[in-house]
């Protein structure tokens, strides 16, 4: 179905939901209204008709390239560089929940 605010085509149960939204004054944005398989959700490919969420490979090397550069580094990192990585590693586990317990040895560190 055609949606006119933002002049594409939608699935029709979205585009009648957003139209509900305008008339309702619930404010929306077109960036979040994505649809279709896979779904980018988080820089995660989800694919809900396989029921799985996946690290697109860039930001899987991406992670793994800065986490080598960080171990092998001679010099002293700071608290904030640390905490950087970590952070970062714990967002990539928000898909692979049962390697978090592999966190806390970070955490105690810092």
């Amino acid at each position: 179905m055609f949606y006119g605010p933002y002049s594409k085509y939608m699935p029709t149960k979205q585009s009648c939901l957003l139209t509900l939204f305008n008339d309702l004054g619930i404010p929306h944005e077109e960036q979040k209204q994505v649809f279709g398989s896979p779904l980018m959700i988080i820089s995660f490919d989800v694919n809900p008709n396989s029921m799985t969420i996946t690290m697109s490979p860039e930001a899987c090397n991406n992670l793994i390239g800065t986490t080598r550069g960080f171990a092998n580094t001679p010099h002293h990192k700071s608290l904030k560089d640390f905490q950087c990585l970590a952070s970062w590693i714990n967002w990539a586990l928000n898909i692979f929940s049962f390697l978090r317990p592999g966190l806390s040895g970070v955490y105690e560190k810092m």
